[in-house]
């Protein structure tokens, strides 16, 4: 596994991705969402698709000056769709799909950048140290969080595998008791396998077992749950750990521009400033969610600034705040389904156009998005009509009358059962959004059962309100 059969992988997986997007290019990366979708800017939305695939091809071809063009360019494009709009737009800047390619990205064109400056290799292989320590540090988190919200509770996976919109065998799971061995083993080894071989990939002698199980694990979520575009992401870069990657770095680079040793030393100095950073970074966010308290207002804010313009998460991928509920999307006018169970199964092909689009993982961790903010602000109702009324411009349908029915599921003592809680119309001519309570009992503003999820002070934040 070299530096350049790496980025050839990469390469690939953004070119596979460039094709998934289709149905929802335009509306993901046109500049249309401020218009409020009424024009999809072709000119744009071409340029940027043949930019793609001209730096997907670049990074396949093995010319170091090509896959440096071609990182750069993935870099601003990921860092202004996934980094920098994620808070404003309701794309939510594909989540964790969004924030690991970008991630991906940028290590990528430092590691390269490293290599056209430092002929002898030390610069190159920080960048790398550094994206070894990130990623097993991300690892660590992940599996942490999976364990603070539950999961070694029996309360996690088991939501994911049988809700109709994430799960690809729903209905088998369903068939289990919610206290079935195979869902209780999950979850342990959901939390257990990240935080244990973050640990391993933290130690030169164990990094590569640790690598492994990252990646195994994340085929085995591949391929029963629909993640998509991130679990292989996620399955390839551990690949990064393997012994080769490192002598590899500096293979191939055709110049090697004379560099002042100060430089050098400068950079090697702003990478140790980042790994130290990571620690406090984590605390912080930890200790404000977890414990509901905050720094001191100029550390806590100085913190949080650093954090998001980095940016450094906590990783709450597939936890039950965001797979205990689904939403199913009606026309009233007239009467058909938009999305539900029968336009997700493969049995039905009758809009093939937007079945593709509710296939894709980022269209799903958009529209989620736009429910949990009922749970993240249940204060600023109008920031949650705000997007919900966007995101139903967003699907471009003729129908001007839409109905939002929320399915919440919850297990019983011997089973799991769908319960039709309530509905959200959308009026998109008066831009209104009504509310009608099925079960006078639920709380849609309600987290889940050992969820540490509460309003914070801003979007963004994890500081107590």
């Amino acid at each position: 596994m070299t530096f350049d059969l790496f980025c050839r992988l990469v390469g690939f997986l953004w070119l596979l991705d460039l094709v998934c997007y289709q149905p929802i290019f335009a509306v993901f990366f046109g500049k249309i969402e401020s218009s409020g979708y009424q024009t999809s800017n072709p000119g744009y939305t071409r340029k940027l698709k043949l930019g793609w695939l001209l730096s997907a091809l670049a990074l396949m071809s093995g010319q170091r000056l090509l896959m440096l063009a071609g990182s750069c360019f993935f870099y601003v494009v990921f860092r202004h769709y996934y980094i920098d709009s994620r808070w404003s737009s309701i794309r939510r800047g594909a989540g964790a799909p969004g924030f690991m390619s970008h991630w991906t990205a940028v290590y990528l064109m430092l590691m390269q950048f490293a290599s056209f400056l430092d002929a002898s290799g030390r610069l190159p292989e920080q960048f790398l140290f550094q994206m070894r320590i990130d990623f097993a540090v991300i690892m660590i988190c992940a599996g942490a969080y999976k364990y603070g919200v539950g999961y070694w509770h029996h309360d996690g996976m088991e939501y994911g595998c049988v809700n109709p919109f994430w799960g690809y065998f729903w209905k088998l799971f369903l068939r289990l008791n919610p206290k079935h061995w195979a869902f209780r083993g999950q979850n342990i080894l959901a939390s257990g396998v990240e935080i244990a071989a973050g640990v391993l990939m933290l130690f030169p002698a164990t990094r590569v077992v640790g690598a492994v199980s990252i990646s195994l694990s994340f085929l085995y979520v591949a391929l029963l749950i629909r993640l998509g575009r991130l679990a292989w992401l996620m399955m390839l870069l551990p690949f990064c750990f393997f012994p080769e990657i490192g002598p590899s770095l500096t293979h191939g680079t055709p110049v090697h521009v004379q560099t002042p040793p100060a430089l050098l030393q400068a950079l090697e100095a702003l990478s140790w400033a980042f790994l130290a950073m990571l620690p406090p970074v984590k605390f912080m966010q930890y200790y404000n969610l977890f414990a509901n308290k905050s720094l001191p207002g100029p550390l806590q804010k100085w913190v949080s600034t650093y954090a998001n313009q980095v940016p450094i998460i906590m990783w709450r991928v597939f936890t039950p705040d965001v797979t205990n509920f689904y939403i199913r999307i009606y026309s009233e006018d007239p009467e058909e389904p938009i999305l539900d169970e029968k336009v997700l199964s493969l049995s039905s092909w009758k809009n093939l156009w937007l079945k593709l689009r509710f296939w894709h993982v980022t269209e799903s961790i958009a529209s989620v998005s736009v429910f949990t903010t009922l749970k993240y602000f249940p204060s600023n109702r109008k920031l949650f009509e705000d997007k919900l009324i966007r995101y139903s411009q967003s699907l471009q349908l003729p129908a001007r009358r839409l109905r939002y029915e929320y399915v919440s599921i919850h297990k019983l003592p011997d089973r799991f059962i769908f319960v039709h809680v309530g509905n959200f119309r959308v009026d998109l001519d008066h831009l209104t959004v009504t509310e009608e309570k099925l079960r006078p009992d639920f709380d849609f503003t309600a987290p889940s059962k050992f969820s540490p999820v509460r309003e914070s002070a801003s979007v963004g934040s994890f500081t107590p309100k």
